[in-house]
């Protein structure tokens, strides 16, 4: 395995990690707290916990830089 690939498979676990961590984060936060949020604001949540996995970790994806 070249360092390339160890790289890569250390973001894609990294940010698959973060990814899960701001989404079941989120939903057990409303859960305990007893919170009435809609379906707009756990989808909020989860896309800025997408952005915030993707942005640091997901750089192998853009070949061009």
């Amino acid at each position: 395995m070249n360092d390339s690939l160890k790289a890569q498979c250390g973001a894609e676990f990294l940010g698959t990690g973060l990814f899960l961590f701001f989404g079941i984060g989120c939903l057990s936060a409303l859960k305990v707290a007893g919170a009435s949020l809609g379906l707009w604001e756990i989808c909020i949540i989860w896309g800025l916990g997408i952005s915030l996995a993707v942005y640091p970790y997901g750089r192998h994806l853009r070949r061009t830089s």
